[in-house]
C-alpha cells in the first residue's frame, strides 16, 4: 500500500461543509455517503450520496430542521451490516437511521444527562453485530446501542487527568473486524482500545 492518489469528487456546488463519510456497495454500485454539516446561514444540513467510482452526485436527503429526516449540524455517518445508514444528528441530540436510498426509518436519543441521551455526540461506528457506538464529547464516553436504539452499555468518563477510560475530548471511534473499539481523544492525544465482552451487553 502506497497511498497513491486516484481521483476526487465533490466541489463547492455540491458540498458546503463535508464532515463525515461512509462507503458501501448498493446493488453493485459503490456509493459514498457524505455528511454535509452546513452552518447557521444555510439549510444544507444533509447527506449527499455520490457514485464512488465516477464521482457522480446521485441524490441527497435532509435539510435543516427538527422533524424526522431533518438535521441540525449532522456530524457523521456509518453503514450497518443491514445496509441501513446511521447519522449523528448533533444539534438535535439524536441518531437517525435511513435506508440506502435516504428514506427515514427511525431515530433514537434526545438531549439530556442520562444514559441513552446525548450532550455533544460526535462520531459513531457500527459493529459487525449491528450494535451502534456513539462518542459523546461532553460526557467523555461512548455509548453502545442495540440497532433499535436500546442502550446496552456506556464506557468511559469525563476526566481532567489522563487515565484509562478517562476522556477529556473524545472525538473519533472505529471498530475492527474482531470487535475491538478504538477511541481517539483530541485533548489527551491518545487512542484507547477496548474489547467489549459479550456478557457485558
Amino acid at each position: 500500500f502506497e497511498g497513491v492518489y486516484r481521483r476526487e469528487f465533490g466541489d463547492s456546488k455540491t458540498l458546503t461543509r463535508p464532515a463525515g463519510i461512509a462507503v458501501t456497495d448498493v446493488n453493485g454500485q459503490r456509493r459514498a455517503y457524505v455528511v454535509d454539516t452546513g452552518g447557521v446561514s444555510t439549510a444544507d444540513h444533509r447527506v449527499v450520496a455520490f457514485d464512488a467510482t465516477d464521482g457522480r452526485r446521485l441524490f441527497e436527503f435532509g435539510t435543516r430542521g427538527t422533524k424526522d429526516g431533518e438535521f441540525n449540524l449532522p456530524r457523521d455517518v456509518a453503514v450497518a451490516p443491514t445496509g441501513e445508514l446511521y447519522v449523528v444528528d448533533g444539534g438535535n441530540f439524536r441518531v437517525q437511521v435511513f435506508d440506502a436510498d435516504g428514506k427515514f426509518v427511525r431515530a433514537f436519543g434526545d438531549v439530556g444527562r442520562q444514559g441513552g441521551q446525548f450532550s455533544r455526540p460526535k462520531e459513531l461506528a457500527v459493529a459487525p453485530d449491528g450494535n451502534v457506538y456513539v462518542v459523546d464529547a461532553a460526557f467523555g464516553n461512548f455509548q453502545i446501542f442495540a440497532p433499535d436504539g436500546r442502550l446496552l452499555l456506556d464506557v468511559g468518563y469525563r476526566s481532567n487527568v489522563d487515565r484509562p477510560a478517562g476522556f477529556m475530548l473524545p472525538a473519533g471511534i472505529a471498530i475492527d473486524v474482531d470487535g475491538r473499539v478504538y477511541v481517539a481523544d483530541q485533548y489527551f492525544r491518545k487512542i484507547e482500545i477496548f474489547a467489549i465482552e459479550p456478557n457485558a451487553k
